[in-house]
């Protein structure tokens, strides 16, 4: 829900996207994209979840494979509906921005998120 607000929003802030159909579009999209790459992942006998903290992150090479699917599919869906409504001039550089910053923030957010953990865990040993 916070993803599809945020996506929501941030599509007339930062796109200056006037229509709501289209917002809405592309917030559905970048809210469910991760969900169902997950899942898929998932299906395939990858899981790349972290739902407790016993069984710790994932390995890295996981976390990094779930956040590529997730980023390209992102970048390749969110391109096509940009260029179908004609709200897009540089399709293939706007579809790379997308993968490339979802990448690099996916792999600032897992070691900040090991960080985290390690300190929990290390406080709550004391």
């Amino acid at each position: 829900p916070g993803r599809f607000l945020g996506a929501l929003y941030s599509t007339h802030l930062i796109w200056g996207i006037d229509s709501f159909a289209l917002s809405a579009v592309i917030a559905l999209i970048s809210s469910t994209v991760a969900w169902l790459t997950l899942e898929g992942l998932k299906a395939t006998g990858v899981n790349a979840y972290y739902l407790c903290r016993k069984s710790g992150l994932p390995p890295f090479r996981i976390v990094l494979l779930a956040g590529i699917l997730c980023s390209v599919a992102n970048s390749f869906l969110l391109g096509m509906v940009l260029e179908m409504t004609g709200n897009i001039e540089r399709v293939t550089y706007t579809m790379a921005a997308i993968a490339i910053g979802d990448t690099v923030g996916l792999i600032a957010c897992f070691w900040l998120a090991r960080v985290l953990v390690r300190f929990g865990t290390l406080r709550q040993g004391t």
